[in-house]
């Protein structure tokens, strides 16, 4: 249980964890009215389209919803894009930073 909490505390600080040495998130928490304000969001609900690493998903062998990350996001837009009444936010996976060429 100490463990558990320990993780969460680490998760919701936006700290590293255990064996894990690499911080993703790089930025101070903020409220959802700052987080808001900065991407330009109204008060209409948000969906959030959280990408993966591309060698990820590739090297598990989950395709299994699209058969790309690309067709994946592309068709996801496209069910959003008919949606007015929520706002879609995609996140790149911080781990992109650290590749090399395009992905």
């Amino acid at each position: 249980r100490a463990l558990i909490e320990a993780l969460e505390t680490a998760r919701q600080g936006a700290r590293s964890f255990g064996k894990s040495d690499r911080l993703w998130q790089e930025l101070p928490t903020q409220g959802s009215i700052q987080a808001r304000a900065a991407l330009g969001l109204d008060s209409r609900p948000v969906v959030l389209l959280a990408t993966n690493v591309l060698g990820d998903s590739l090297i598990l062998g989950r395709e299994v919803f699209s058969r790309s990350m690309a067709e994946w996001i592309g068709r996801t837009v496209q069910f959003f894009a008919e949606r007015p009444d929520v706002q879609l936010v995609i996140r790149i996976h911080p781990g992109e930073k650290y590749t090399h060429g395009a992905t």
